[in-house]
């Protein structure tokens, strides 16, 4: 069965374009009350459930079902025809089905009826639900007691206001004292509530009492009972007039007398009824049954509440698939209640905790304890002595042995005739649910849409709510969509539009996005365009439901670039929440790289139409020459074979003729027996020989790593021959162009010709056109084919051997493109400039290395009879080498300005060596080079040399690496900025010094 949910920012025009040109796939949808359905007891109900999206002016009957479901138990079942009343007097009019109406009356409305209602059709092999609530309210009826209020000035007396028969159980009572027609004051001291007391019709009774101590001054004073439940439109408003009488000493004695009794009387039953009338327990459903794993120790819990006195018993029952229930577990609170019990000294609340072992230390015979069962239960009992008991059951239970089992709890107590209990069914699975990574992330580009999925494996049937979060960079993280189980039923898609910029004065105040999901979002935190549509598998044999996400986004480079987009999923039956994140790595749009007869490389935007073209407006890189075979990795870096070695540089670096300098090469002798160079979708460098072995793996980083074998691993033989060249499509397949025009697939390693599969059969019939001169694929799977003769350009989609079509969708986009030698797309990032630079020395590190003498002198007087004076001075040139370090994709064209004016990093003596910029010296910076700067080392300082001495003066310099990193804004082709970082390293020179040194010379005589 699968079901498929949507939410959607910006919907694409493909998406209106489908539903325009495929008439007659409307889909199936139900709608019911967005809001709950109030009614009130024995009051008839109707809840609505209209059909839409089935094609027609009128349903045909015969192919309809509808399903009423409360909760988990049919209501009404209307299958094709025929009418199934589970609840008696609930009726389904054919009259109104076949014109959509499939609501749902219910007459006599009792509590029973409350709850969740769903409302599934299957129409023409079509499915959608709804759910509805029902709201079932019963208007208490109030009293007061005493009506008449009459209390002797001095004396304290009660007054109760008494609430009975309401459903459901919360209600609100409030005091208040009149002083005027319009002032009024609520009344705190003095008043007690009771805990709601349940009937046997499922309704609730309680009492609110105010405690009054009168003054004469209250005489006449008007009281008010303002009771306000659910199921009252405005509260119910109780009302007395208190009567105070003066009190007389002659009629002491008698009324003493009397009033001794009355108090006594009615504190001993007011006593018993607070104290110590027997209340019964309510017990409440099990939960935490829904989803549990193999061996896996699990958490259920139930509560016992309302109950007096506090003695109870609770029993744990299991009954598995084909055997008899059987007790598992037993406890009984009385052996700790008495004396022994822990109470607090001024009677407040208590609370206990009974810690139970395991069940293997229970009464329970050995072959009915197979299930590993312990029970943790706190008692709380308030200063009335009514008890609540939170029941934690912990169990490990076993797939095979306990799947589908029933655990049912039986509560025993002195006010019931005979137990009540409550079961839950087990549900096991053998182990956790994993979710994948992230798909399609790897590529995104500019403006462009792009396809996001990820898998998230779920309990049956459904997840509580799904959600995308979106955190930028410097930005906390945001919810931008969100699915939420119940709000909106399968399938169903919501459109939010991008708020335009308000050109009024004041700021446009606009209410929350809802998207029908709770989504609250400022207008200006929307700005990602956003759909994602979610499509659930569900396995009924596994119990398991496969959660697919797949999440279209339209990326802006400069806003979204770098952020992280998180769905996160929850399940009640998984007590979890499970999450996935990627990283968004946004580039500009795909570029063509070409190489021309005269070996300029040229970029691009690919053509859009014949009238595009592309020769008079891509921008000239560089140019390249002497090379012998060219291949182009998927970020825009060449490698190129010259004279048997291998070279590897940037596309930037095509100044001169040659492109490749000796620090660039990679690769030593041997690599001109390779035929080909191509790059797969990954990066990974394929090379075949001219034999036809194929070998494959990460380009080598520098000369001294052997490829061949190591890192470049043997893939396969193929006969090469006839091939003129080779290349790969998006999923990796590497294909191959004849010297006759064919296209040949290489479908898996091996040792022979005969895994090459011959597509040329869905290119022959070319109409007319020649054989290619050149095809490539883009990264968005499209095939470009260069005709031979004419130079043709068309882009189809990829064929293969089950779909072999390409010219009949193939589109002509332009001609003259045969006088290309090299043909590619890259997702690099084109540089036209330098906007913004900045160095951050304070993160800088400091390696320092051993000190170098960069001058010497020898002072000899050793045989002179006086003191020398002389001065020890030198003047050296010594250059300071730097460069820019980054890890982006970035590639600067040949007019671009990769030069900066910024001050040079140096390390400041005077704060302990750290790393400072010296702003009163500024340097051009190259940041697409090796930087040189030559400083002058100078020094000048007097020494006396004794006689009969000689003295070696070495001047030194402490010699530093340094690294710093920096933040550079650039701004590309497309006139977008990006802010990339990086490092820059150097070495440099600091703290000059002379040092004299004594040398042993001639003595004197």
């Amino acid at each position: 069965m699968e079901r498929k949910l949507g939410t959607s920012l910006n919907p694409p025009v493909l998406f209106y374009f489908l539903l325009v040109s495929l008439p007659g796939t409307e889909t199936l949808e139900v709608k019911v009350s967005d809001s709950a359905v109030k009614v009130v007891k024995e009051q008839d109900v109707f809840i609505p459930c209209t059909i839409s999206g089935y094609g027609s002016t009128e349903l045909d009957l015969q192919l309809l079902s509808v399903y009423w479901i409360l909760r988990s138990s049919p209501v009404y079942i209307y299958e094709r025809g025929s009418h199934i009343r589970m609840r008696p007097g609930s009726e389904l009019l054919n009259t109104h089905l076949i014109r959509g109406n499939a609501g749902l009356y219910i007459p006599q409305v009792q509590i029973t009826d409350e709850g969740e209602y769903t409302c599934a059709v299957t129409y023409n092999n079509g499915e959608a639900k709804g759910r509805c609530p029902i709201e079932v309210s019963v208007k208490p009826s109030a009293r007061l007691v005493p009506s008449d209020v009459i209390i002797e000035e001095g004396t304290e007396r009660e007054v109760t206001c008494h609430a009975n028969n309401y459903y459901p159980e919360i209600i609100k009572f409030q005091w208040i004292k009149h002083l005027s027609v319009t002032q009024h004051v609520v009344l705190r001291q003095g008043v007690s509530t009771n805990e709601p007391l349940e009937n046997e019709d499922g309704t609730f009774s309680t009492t609110s009492q105010l405690m009054l101590k009168p003054s004469m001054e209250d005489d006449g004073k008007k009281y008010s009972c303002i009771i306000s439940h659910r199921s009252l439109g405005n509260s119910l408003v109780l009302d007395f007039v208190l009567s105070v009488k003066e009190w007389y000493s002659k009629i002491i004695g008698a009324v003493f007398g009397i009033l001794a009794a009355v108090i006594l009387v009615a504190g001993i039953s007011c006593g018993y009824f607070i104290f110590m009338k027997k209340e019964p327990p309510r017990l409440s459903p099990i939960t935490g049954s829904e989803l549990l794993l193999h061996e896996k120790k699990a958490t259920l819990s139930f509560q016992i509440s309302g109950f007096r006195p506090r003695p109870v018993h609770i029993t744990l029952y299991l009954k598995r698939k084909w055997r008899k229930r059987a007790e598992i577990y037993s406890w009984n609170s009385e052996v700790q209640t008495g004396s022994s019990a822990p109470r607090d000294t001024d009677g407040r609340d208590t609370t206990e905790m009974e810690q139970l072992l395991r069940n293997g230390e229970t009464i329970v015979p050995p072959a009915q304890r197979q299930l590993q069962v312990e029970m943790v239960n706190v008692i709380r009992t308030n200063k009335r002595g009514i008890s609540k008991c939170q029941c934690t059951i912990h169990i490990t239970p076993d797939m095979h042995k306990d799947d589908g089992a029933e655990l049912t709890v039986q509560v025993t107590h002195i006010t019931l005739i005979s137990p009540i209990s409550e079961s839950c069914r087990l549900k096991l699975m053998k182990e956790p649910p994993k979710h994948s990574p992230f798909s399609g992330a790897e590529r995104l580009v500019h403006m462009r849409k792009s396809t996001l999925s990820c898998q998230f494996p779920q309990s049956f049937p459904e997840p509580t709510d799904i959600t995308l979060y979106l955190q930028r960079k410097g930005e906390e993280q945001i919810e931008i969509l969100c699915w939420k189980s119940g709000e909106k039923s399968l399938p169903f898609t919501v459109v939010s539009e991008i708020p335009e910029v308000p050109v009024a004065t004041e700021p446009k105040r606009e209410g929350p996005v809802s998207n029908g999901n709770g989504t609250n979002l400022p207008p200006a935190q929307r700005p990602l365009q956003v759909e994602m549509n979610c499509k659930i598998t569900t396995s009924k044999s596994q119990r398991l439901s496969i959660c697919q996400c797949t999440i279209h986004i339209t990326p802006d480079i400069e806003e979204d670039d770098g952020a992280e987009l998180t769905v996160r999923v929850t399940h009640s039956a998984l007590r979890l929440l499970i999450s996935e994140s990627c990283p968004l790595k946004v580039n500009e749009e795909t570029m063509l790289l070409v190489m021309d007869e005269d070996y300029r490389v040229r970029v691009g935007p690919a053509p859009r139409d014949p009238t595009d073209n592309f020769h008079e407006r891509a921008i000239t890189l560089g140019r390249l020459d002497g090379l012998e075979n060219i291949a182009l990795s998927p970020t825009g870096k060449l490698f190129a074979i010259r004279e048997g070695k291998l070279y590897s540089g940037p596309v930037s670096s095509c100044t001169n003729q040659i492109l490749f300098s000796l620090d660039r090469r990679i690769g030593r002798s041997g690599w001109d027996m390779f035929k080909f160079l191509s790059f797969d979708p990954r990066g990974l460098l394929c090379a075949v020989t001219h034999s036809g072995t194929v070998y494959r793996g990460p380009p080598p980083k520098d000369e001294c790593n052997r490829w061949i074998g190591v890192q470049g691993a043997f893939g396969g033989e193929c006969n090469c021959s006839d091939v003129d060249s080779v290349f790969f499509d998006p999923q990796g397949t590497l294909y191959a162009i004849t010297s006759d025009g064919q296209i040949k697939m290489w479908v898996k390693p091996a040792e022979t010709d005969s895994d090459w599969l011959d597509l040329g059969t869905a290119l022959k019939e070319r109409d007319g056109r020649n054989s290619p001169h050149v095809i490539s694929f883009c990264p968005e799977g499209n095939l470009w084919w260069v005709s031979k003769a004419e130079g043709k350009l068309y882009k189809g989609p990829q064929p293969t051997q089950q779909n072999p079509g390409y010219w009949g969708v193939a589109m002509f986009l332009g001609q003259d493109y045969n006088r290309y030698k090299l043909f590619g797309f890259v997702d690099a990032t084109f540089i036209q400039r330098i906007q913004n630079f900045e160095f951050l020395p304070e993160l800088g590190k400091t390696n320092v290395e051993k000190s170098i003498i960069v001058n010497a002198k020898v002072y000899d007087n050793s045989e002179g009879s006086s003191t020398l004076m002389d001065t020890f001075s030198f003047k050296e040139t010594i250059k300071e080498v730097s460069r820019f370090i980054h890890d982006h994709n970035i590639v600067f064209v040949e007019e671009a300005e990769t030069t900066v004016m910024e001050a040079i990093p140096v390390i400041d003596l005077g704060r302990d060596s750290k790393i400072s910029l010296d702003n009163n010296v500024t340097h051009r910076w190259d940041f697409t080079s090796t930087n040189e700067r030559k400083i002058t080392l100078s020094l000048e300082e007097h020494i006396v040399i004794e006689s009969g001495k000689t003295i070696r003066m070495d001047a030194s310099v402490q010699k530093a690496k340094i690294s710093v990193p920096y933040k550079v804004q650039l701004l590309t082709v497309q006139g977008h900025t990006i802010t990339i970082e990086g490092s820059w390293e150097g070495t440099t020179f600091y703290n000059l010094s002379a040092t004299p040194g004594e040398i042993q010379g001639k003595k004197q005589t």
